[in-house]
């Protein structure tokens, strides 16, 4: 007779990526010798929702690290 006390489910919901991004108005910048500027934000690897209590449910191991999270800034010049 097979039981399920040692299983547990692995359901889970994965915010991944967010990104966000803006350009500055041209005449904004223009009074600073330039042609554009932009300013972006990501996000990787924010949330997980889920019931699972083992260490990371997405990595498909028990033994596997839990996935890093990862924040970029990015500032685009154009001259």
């Amino acid at each position: 007779m097979a039981t399920s006390d040692k299983y547990e489910k692995g359901d889970y919901i994965r915010l991944t990526n967010i990104s966000l991004s803006y350009r500055l108005p041209a005449h904004l910048v223009q009074r600073f010798g330039m042609k554009n500027m932009s300013l972006s934000f990501n996000a990787y690897n924010l949330l997980t929702f889920t019931k699972y209590k083992g260490m990371d449910v997405g990595t498909g191991g028990s033994f596997a690290y839990p996935t890093a999270r990862e924040y970029n800034i990015k500032l685009s010049v154009g001259f």
